[in-house]
């Protein structure tokens, strides 16, 4: 039987990924993905995460996650010693005071390693915690990650907890529930999150979105529930009420002005993107997409204001989509893919990216043609 590391580096060079990549893909460290190649497991700090890991790396390869889950726990079992001797002198009998002793021994181990264990597992996810970004506080029931920089990505657990910083006070939003959507316990209330779904946050009750979430990923186990999500300070846009909300309801283009804002706007100025404009027609024509997918992908769209997909992709697929007016856009991972937009070639941004884009039809007043733009949101 082919070694569970020997089948991942298999996978992982036949298709031509390289480590970096898959590590800023998955958002796995890229030390961990060494250790599954090499069968290094003591490097993980328990169970659940080596689990949670273990099944997104196999999807990544498009191996069957369940299949190298029970692949890890054969090797497991068979690495525990066989007692050959009990075997082999089955008519021994064992003096009764040593065997007594041994019994109250390990029972007393066994009760110090519950009280314990939990405490142990504690200190070294804590110590990890640098590895995987975040500044990060270790309660005995669950994790605190102060959010020290702009953007915050990670794997989180059922009852951690992410600390937000805002004009010098602390707002808390805790992972409360993790089933098929993601419940979280925010200063404002309860919200939950469906799979790429993204929401902005009102933390301090003013009106004004403060922070910016998006739902990457669930896993969940039967020994575990985690999620990848990734926080994302966030600025409103300073345009007039009218513009975005046309944007923001999708109303037809000819109905705004000839100047379409982005929607949003980036917390650094670093990152902000202009709209391209893609093509120009008398009138409106239908807008296609076509993707040709480089690597692992996660892809959600919005057509028209009412169909709407999401799901996985890998190296070699393909994927179209026709509409009328516009077209929303999620890619997890923009430099995985090939995007033509209505025939023509476009690039949606660097490897490992996260982008999100309108296509629409704007209407320009001035020269009574149709504009095909890419809108950036933020």
């Amino acid at each position: 039987m082919e070694a569970i590391g020997e089948k991942l580096r298999n996978a992982r060079e036949q298709q031509g990924y390289s480590i970096e990549q898959i590590s800023r893909d998955t958002n796995i460290a890229k030390h961990y993905l060494l250790a599954f190649e090499n069968e290094d497991f003591s490097v993980f700090p328990g169970e659940p995460y080596l689990l949670g890991f273990l099944r997104t790396y196999s999807e990544y390869l498009n191996l069957p996650p369940d299949d190298m889950i029970a692949l890890y726990k054969n090797m497991k079992i068979q690495e525990q010693p066989f007692p050959m001797e009990e075997l082999l002198n089955k008519k021994r009998t064992l003096p009764v005071l040593p065997v007594l002793f041994t019994v109250i021994l390990v029972a007393g181990l066994g009760t110090a390693a519950f009280l314990f264990i939990p405490r142990i597992i504690d200190a070294v996810r804590a110590s990890r915690a640098a590895d995987r970004g975040g500044g990060r506080v270790t309660t005995a029931e669950n994790s605190i990650y102060k959010m020290d920089e702009e953007i915050l990505e990670r794997r989180f657990l059922k009852g951690d907890q992410v600390q937000i910083i805002l004009n010098e006070s602390a707002f808390n939003i805790k992972f409360a529930n993790i089933s098929d959507k993601l419940h979280l316990e925010t200063p404002a209330g309860e919200i939950s999150l469906t799979l790429g779904e993204e929401k902005l946050l009102d933390l301090d009750g003013d009106g004004k979105g403060d922070i910016k979430v998006y739902l990457r990923d669930i896993d969940r186990e039967e020994d575990m529930e985690a999620v990848v999500i990734r926080f994302d300070k966030f600025t409103q846009a300073t345009v007039p009420t009218s513009e975005a909300a046309l944007i923001e309801e999708g109303l037809p283009a000819e109905e705004g002005s000839a100047s379409i804002p982005s929607v949003g706007s980036p917390g650094s100025p670093s990152r902000r993107q202009e709209i391209y404009n893609i093509l120009r027609e008398r009138t409106p024509q239908p807008i296609t997409l076509d993707i040709i997918f480089r690597g692992y992908c996660l892809l959600r769209y919005l057509a028209d204001g009412e169909r709407q997909e999401q799901r996985y992709f890998h190296k070699g697929e393909s994927f179209r989509l026709e509409a009328s007016k516009e077209i929303r856009l999620w890619v997890s991972n923009a430099g995985a893919l090939q995007a033509r937009i209505s025939g023509k070639d476009i690039n949606l941004g660097r490897s490992g990216e996260v982008s999100t884009k309108i296509i629409r039809w704007v209407k320009d007043e001035q020269a009574d043609f149709y504009n095909l733009l890419l809108i950036p949101m933020y």
